[in-house]
């Protein structure tokens, strides 16, 4: 879907996709060198600590701590950065339903994560809120 999204209209059909399989977080120390763990792999680096969030059996090995049991969805299509208010609408929408998230953002679009066991209700609150939402057939 080629869809981009403009200052004029930035929740004008806004739809949002899961992406296929599960995720985990990974916490290693700051100074850690690491490897590719391939697409859908996302990485923050600080003083303290590098995060790695990538498809589970994918993740490397030397974390101090995982988190596994993520679902990853994007919003779809390519976003502006002059937008406001795309993930803000649906962190709320999120956060009226009492389902948390982690959210960031590539240079075209915002990607979040839910717990796994929340997914269905995280889609039910996302379409109550009128966003399009498309699940993976993968059931889990």
């Amino acid at each position: 879907m080629s869809v981009t999204h403009t200052a004029k209209s930035p929740q004008a059909g806004l739809f949002v996709q899961e992406v296929e399989g599960g995720f985990v977080f990974c916490r290693f120390a700051a100074a850690q060198t690491m490897r590719d763990c391939g697409p859908f792999s996302f990485w923050a680096r600080t003083e303290e600590e590098l995060s790695v969030l990538c498809r589970e059996g994918c993740e490397p090995s030397g974390a101090q701590r995982t988190e596994s049991g993520w679902r990853l969805f994007r919003v779809a299509g390519t976003l502006e950065f002059s937008l406001v208010g795309i993930l803000a609408q649906i962190s709320s929408a999120l956060a009226g339903a009492g389902i948390s998230l982690c959210a960031f953002a590539t240079f075209d679009t915002d990607y979040f994560c839910v717990k796994e066991e929340k997914r269905l209700e995280a889609k039910a609150a996302l379409e109550q809120a009128g966003i399009a939402v498309q699940l993976c057939s993968d059931e889990r």
